[in-house]
């Protein structure tokens, strides 16, 4: 039926035509549960079925084209319909030459083929102002319309309200024995035909309402060679034209064999002798299955057209937010970007990263899903969604913290470790005498050189044993014996045994040179060894034994507080070889002096040496 009052020709807005589908979207502003919508019939669209119209050829301006195109459309009761169900006007509309078929007259901006925002400020919902027909029943009012508006409502950020004066709006009537709708926003006055008796079901009309908002069908795509074959030799005579496709359809994502805007794979097919209808539509990857509500890509695509916030955005959609998961456990991130329409999701990626202890940047994945492990601590890991050519266009954030729970073993780049500096192993002592307890730890925080957990030590058992000390400087007293002396830094541990006599004097010992702290530079190399020799004095001594030499004095050596020390000389003026390296570096040195008794004691001093020289 023609438009009541139509005026000049309003040709359709085909930039609003969208093919359906990008990132999958967790939740829209208001998402509520939908009703549950019964699979569509598979034998053949409703929405393509009822009785035939009659080929036309028009010529048909699209908008930002200069010229008009040639399109085959189907003329039924002096309407002008495309694909099936998509109404362009009446025939009449159309070919009026007082309506100026020209450029002017149909060049209408992109823009204004979408329904506006009626919220000043986020998050944005967006109207569309309906009316329905009188001469529907009842029943099918409140059993098919509503519910397919309802599903609209509760999926996306489209509202669909009662008409109450807009100048704008969708007037649903009843049409004879088909389906049809205006697509996109149409301005005044604009047509969503149904059929009782024909439209039966909620995905169809859901599919309608899909042409109203502004979708194409999904196979119309300008790509879709990529994706499905047209098996035109399986068309009804006259019906290719319904296959054709227009360029200025924007495709929103990856393309949808399941969403509620596909045809079937008998779409306008023709019937064998066995009265089976013939393959038109044949995929080049997924099944082709069309959903009889919105899919998770139709509802991406629709979030680009219609979006709760200023485009671009990006949200991390797992894990939720200050999520604690154990150290080492792989933890899955997904994130969904919304883009103007007019951007190629293909030129689309993802960069994840986080900052580690020392505040450096790490990148561990690209792509909307990743997956990843961490050491402990809180994380904000953070996504970038990057599109070719304009660079980084939206981030988001989340934070995961993470904690040493023992669920799982951390991983290698986690490791965890404690040392025994002190004492010596099989050191003796006399019973009475204080001796010190160092030890040095190494985990994933060299940020800070603070325990991550507490050092602990303990006689004889690690677990259950006496505590002799705390933290990683502290002293203890023993009786006479053989003693285990444990300590542990979280899952770390070490031990080392020493004696305990009823008697005895330990030594004392020293170095004299160079002193604590001492800085070297590469600038005393000899120019042809890549290494920087040292030399050290150094002295011990005790009551019974007096002064120590030879091997009673040993020296070691080791990058600061990192791993055991490596024995680099014996005596007291050894010559300590160290190995090149940048920057600058700092060596721990440890005098070790042992009596005829076993008794020890140790001195430490530390050595800086620098390239390149200042």
């Amino acid at each position: 039926m023609p438009k009541a009052g139509a005026g000049p020709v309003h040709p359709v807005r085909w930039s609003a035509l969208l093919a359906a589908a990008a990132f999958v979207v967790a939740a829209f502003v208001g998402c509520a549960t939908s009703p549950e919508l019964p699979p569509p019939p598979q034998e053949e669209d409703e929405y393509l079925a009822g009785p035939a119209g009659e080929p036309i050829e028009i010529d048909y301006l699209f908008p930002g084209d200069d010229e008009p195109t040639p399109i085959t459309a189907e003329l039924y009761e002096a309407m002008v319909l495309i694909q099936g169900d998509i109404l362009l006007g009446s025939l009449e509309e159309l070919t009026n030459a007082a309506s100026g078929l020209g450029t002017q007259s149909h060049a209408v901006p992109a823009a204004g083929s979408y329904w506006p925002a009626t919220t000043a400020s986020a998050p944005y919902l967006y109207e569309v102002p309906y009316e329905v027909s009188s001469d529907f029943s009842d029943d099918y009012v409140d059993d098919v319309i509503e519910p397919a508006i309802a599903h609209w409502q509760d999926e996306t950020n489209l509202r669909f309200v009662p008409r109450s004066g807009e100048a704008d709006y969708v007037e649903i009537v009843v049409v004879n024995g088909r389906c049809w709708s205006e697509a996109g926003r149409q301005g005044g006055r604009q047509e969503l035909g149904l059929d009782e008796s024909s439209c039966t079901s909620i995905g169809t009309v859901v599919h309608e309402l899909g042409h109203a908002a502004g979708l194409k069908h999904e196979q119309q795509r300008p790509d879709r060679g990529d994706y499905v074959t047209i098996r035109e030799e399986n068309v009804k005579p006259g019906k290719i034209g319904n296959f054709d496709i227009f360029q200025s359809g924007l495709p929103l994502g990856p393309y949808g064999y399941d969403s509620v805007m596909h045809y079937s794979t008998t779409a306008f097919g023709i019937t064998d002798a066995d009265g089976n209808k013939l393959t038109t539509i044949e995929s080049l990857g997924g099944a082709i299955n069309p959903s009889s509500r919105l899919t998770d890509l139709d509802l991406a695509g629709v979030r680009r057209l219609y979006p709760e916030r200023d485009l671009p955005i990006v949200d991390i959609t797992l894990p939720a937010a200050t999520t604690t998961l154990d150290e080492g456990e792989l933890v899955r991130f997904e994130a969904q970007a919304v883009m103007a329409p007019t951007i190629d999701y293909q030129d689309l990626n993802y960069f994840w990263s986080y900052e580690n202890n020392l505040g450096v940047p790490v990148t561990f994945g690209s792509g909307d899903t990743v997956s990843h492990s961490f050491c402990d601590g809180p994380r904000d890991v953070t996504v970038e969604a990057l599109v070719l050519g304009m660079g980084v266009i939206a981030t988001d954030t989340v934070r995961v913290n993470v904690s040493d729970l023992g669920l799982t073993g951390p991983p290698a780049k986690c490791g965890i470790s404690v040392q025994i500096d002190e004492p010596l192993a099989g050191a003796v002592y006399a019973e009475g005498e204080a001796f010190d307890l160092v030890a040095v730890i190494d985990d994933d925080h060299p940020e800070t050189e603070d325990p991550l957990y507490p050092v602990t030590w303990r006689l004889n058992d690690p677990d259950s044993g006496t505590i002799v000390g705390t933290g990683l400087h502290s002293s203890t007293k023993l009786g006479a014996g053989q003693h285990t002396i444990f300590v542990t830094y979280g899952a770390a541990s070490d031990s080392v045994e020493v004696t305990v006599v009823e008697a005895g004097t330990p030594p004392v010992a020293s170095i004299s040179d160079p002193a604590d702290e001492t800085l070297f530079t590469w600038s005393e190399l000899d120019g042809v060894n890549p290494y920087l020799d040292i030399n050290f004095a150094g002295s011990a001594s005790d009551a019974q034994d007096g002064a120590l030499s030879g091997s009673a004095l040993v020296w070691q050596t080791r990058f600061e507080a990192s791993g055991a020390y490596d024995q680099k000389g014996t005596g007291t003026s050894p010559t300590l070889r160290f190995g090149m390296s940048s920057g600058t570096t700092r060596y721990d040195v440890r005098l070790s002096a042992t009596d005829a008794d076993g008794m020890t004691s140790t001195a430490l001093i530390q050595v800086v040496i620098v390239w390149p020289p200042s």
